[in-house]
């Protein structure tokens, strides 16, 4: 949203009812002569309410001193925020383009190169306290195999993704992913080939690597809506709201976030 005033006004009523957290210090805003969609104030605005959402259920204290791992950080604002708050923070993107800003912006995150369709685990732990894993797993062509991994590594995993409205735990959708990202595509999948699992899929992989969870509360606080581009459609741009009815469908931002833990002595 290019109209400052329109959007400093979209803002104070979209989040007048959200806590402190929602307010990203701006100096964490890298700049860019590439034309993607982490130039857009929407996605600056949507990340802010995965923040606050985090904050509001784990609390600030929760992350502090915590080794982090965000996997596929593009820019890494999520990786950048949990510096400020005081973690460990080591950010990864198969894409060296999107590293390279992320090391001129954040030196003091360690920031890899890392393809997580990778059937190796290339990071300098063995394990984190918490794994960030948010707009990635879509974009995979092997999701159980990344659920599976992720869930051996950590203690917490924050899980976000596009779903199919499935209650099938074998349902998943292979989608070819070939738009040119360094001229503003928007296809992100490394390898071309994405997938989009149902949610029981999703749950279903999470059961089996001995992880409980809870849906992200408050999901209506994680709608996004690019008021510009979405102008006349019903329905947010990113939306976390909406009901589970088996219908099978995929529809573009219909995404399911998850707060998970490893399961220890039974519990």
């Amino acid at each position: 949203m290019k109209d400052k005033k329109l959007f400093d006004e979209f803002i104070k009523e979209k989040i007048k009812n959200m806590n402190k957290y929602v307010y990203i210090p701006t100096d964490l805003k890298p700049k860019t002569d590439v034309p993607t969609m982490f130039d857009t104030n929407y996605y600056f605005l949507w990340n802010q309410k995965r923040i606050c959402n985090m904050m509001s259920y784990y609390g600030e204290n929760f992350f502090k001193g915590k080794k982090i791992l965000e996997m596929g950080c593009g820019w890494a604002y999520l990786g950048a925020y949990f510096d400020y708050l005081g973690a460990e923070v080591t950010v990864s993107d198969a894409r060296e383009e999107h590293i390279k800003v992320v090391k001129e912006r954040y030196p003091q995150l360690t920031s890899l190169v890392v393809d997580s369709d990778s059937l190796e685990w290339e990071y300098p732990e063995e394990k984190y306290d918490i794994i960030i894993h948010f707009g990635l797993l879509y974009h995979l062509s092997d999701p159980a195999n990344s659920i599976k991994i992720v869930s051996e590594r950590c203690d917490n995993l924050l899980l976000e993704t596009e779903v199919l409205n499935s209650n099938d735990p074998t349902k998943i959708q292979y989608n070819k992913e070939e738009a040119d990202w360094n001229k503003g595509g928007w296809g992100m999948a490394h390898n071309k080939l994405g997938s989009t699992p149902s949610y029981a899929y999703v749950e279903e992989h999470l059961k089996k690597n001995g992880m409980k969870f809870i849906l992200a509360p408050n999901a209506e606080e994680l709608n996004s809506i690019d008021v510009m581009a979405t102008k006349g459609v019903e329905h947010p741009q990113q939306d976390y709201t909406w009901e589970r009815k088996n219908t099978g469908e995929w529809r573009s931002g219909q995404r399911q976030m998850w707060y998970c833990e490893k399961i220890k002595n039974g519990k």
